[in-house]
């Protein structure tokens, strides 16, 4: 997140130059965290409502802020968390794998089986293509499976109905 800012920030006079546009890459966990995933899902939530008020303080240069917001995409990154299921649940200490090891475990096998049935990365480079080129972008493009649906999920459910049902999607009890 902090990257991100530094980064616009350093472009901003290049950008109010030749109205460019900025585009920035969360996710659908900005929507709706997961278990285990407090973590990573906030980050995504601070770069979702940094591109909102990004949006907002460049519009009267003609610059335009887009957030790409992948759900389920298929990379190499999913083998990568595999591998380190046991690592992360060994640095929980005993008592924390106690406590937690089960239903990580659980959480994990699901989320890298959702993972691994994911949309292609390339429907993101498209994405990041039409906001690039398009007359008048979209200020979002949610993109991949389960990416519509889960943010609409996270905007609109009742929240106990929604942690009931992210509990249920992950096999936990």
């Amino acid at each position: 997140m902090f990257g991100q800012i530094a980064v616009t920030q350093a472009m901003l006079p290049l950008l109010r130059a030749s109205r460019g546009r900025v585009i920035t890459v969360g996710s659908v966990g900005s929507w709706i965290t997961l278990p285990f995933g407090g973590p990573l899902c906030s980050s995504k939530h601070a770069i979702r409502s940094l591109n909102d008020a990004l949006r907002m303080e460049v519009k009267p240069w003609g610059i335009e802020a887009i957030l790409i917001e992948p759900g389920s995409i298929h990379t190499d990154a999913v083998d990568k968390l595999e591998d380190e299921v046991e690592s992360r649940l060994a640095s929980l200490g005993e008592q924390g794998r106690q406590l937690y090891g089960d239903a990580y475990r659980t959480m994990t096998t699901a989320g890298l089986k959702q993972e691994r049935n994911g949309s292609p990365p390339d429907v993101v480079a498209r994405a990041i293509l039409h906001a690039l080129t398009a007359r008048r972008p979209r200020v979002r493009y949610p993109v991949g499976k389960g990416s519509r649906l889960m943010s609409t999920l996270g905007r609109w459910l009742p929240q106990r109905t929604l942690d009931t049902l992210r509990r249920r999607a992950l096999g936990l009890s």
